[in-house]
């Protein structure tokens, strides 16, 4: 549905000129800051494992879904039906250095480029390649030509030693720590859309904290309905408002993957569970999902302005 529309590029003041992702991925950051990306992973909730299923212009792609577990399912890590996120390497860090994330190691731009190195060598396999006395490799091509693939060389001195600005996945995996959803709560600083604190605001006083919730979600998903007059509901709903905005042609399609991939986590692990379920939350918690509802409704309140506009 959107393999037409491969790649990230936008300009992220202050400080960035622009970024790009060369990635033809299924959803990309929402944006930058060590919040944004916590807000991501918290999508699925606290015990969820998230495996490492790309790496491209310092931008991580996960799963929630382990990918050798997918591929002897002959099932595509990529695949649109899956469950992904994508955070920058500068926003784990982040999250690592504040306790946030565990499976994160920092590594500086040389020991990132050996072991990409030393990954292609395996990926490659000891007899198709030919080593030379430097270390570099040298690989023939079916048309009989020879590539040279050189192994990276360290800039770093006894004087000048280089920063470590990268991050690499030891277990090809990361999880959230126990402090993750106290932080976000303590942490959220923009204030909910006037549309969903005004349903919300009775049941909070009364303490109904899970049907504020309940309240708060279905917001999102009845002015989808009536923005489109459907009756479809769910995971069918999404897939029908993600095609129409596709064929309207006036939003960035990179916008619209992390869109649909925000609205398809807060359905999958919001609103099944609670519309389905009885549940007893506390008050930090129900803040944490109200402000993720609140941020796909203003998502959606975004997009149709911009239609409205044009």
């Amino acid at each position: 549905m959107l393999q037409n529309f491969p790649g990230l590029l936008f300009y992220n003041p202050p400080g960035v000129i622009f970024q790009a992702i060369h990635a033809d991925w299924p959803i990309y950051p929402t944006g930058h800051g060590w919040l944004l990306a916590l807000r991501s992973l918290a999508n699925f909730g606290g015990n969820t494992k998230f495996y490492q299923v790309d790496d491209i212009d310092k931008c991580l792609l996960f799963t929630i879904e382990d990918p050798e577990l997918l591929r002897t399912k002959n099932k595509d890590v990529y695949a649109n039906d899956l469950f992904h996120v994508a955070l920058w390497h500068d926003d784990l860090i982040e999250l690592k250095e504040r306790g946030l994330v565990t499976g994160v190691e920092t590594v500086s731009d040389y020991t990132y480029s050996i072991r990409k190195f030393e990954n292609f060598k395996t990926l490659l396999g000891h007899r198709n390649f030919i080593e030379d006395e430097n270390g570099n490799l040298l690989i023939e091509t079916r048309e009989g030509h020879v590539l040279e693939y050189h192994r990276p060389i360290s800039t770093s001195s006894e004087d000048l030693e280089e920063s470590k600005d990268l991050v690499v996945l030891p277990d090809k995996s990361i999880q959230l720590t126990a402090a993750a959803f106290p932080t976000l709560a303590k942490s959220l600083e923009e204030g909910i859309h006037k549309d969903v604190y005004e349903i919300i605001k009775p049941l909070l006083k009364t303490k109904s904290y899970d049907d504020a919730i309940r309240k708060a979600v279905l917001l999102v998903e009845h002015s989808i309905k009536v923005f489109h007059a459907t009756d479809k509901y769910g995971q069918d709903l999404i897939k029908f408002h993600v095609q129409k905005l596709i064929e309207l042609n006036r939003l960035k399609t990179s916008f619209i993957r992390c869109y649909r991939g925000e609205l398809r986590s807060l359905f999958k692990f919001v609103r099944n569970d609670y519309m389905h379920n009885l549940k007893t939350i506390e008050q930090s918690e129900c803040s944490v999902i109200l402000y993720r509802c609140s941020d796909v409704y203003t998502s959606f309140a975004d997009i149709k302005d911009t239609i409205a506009s044009k």
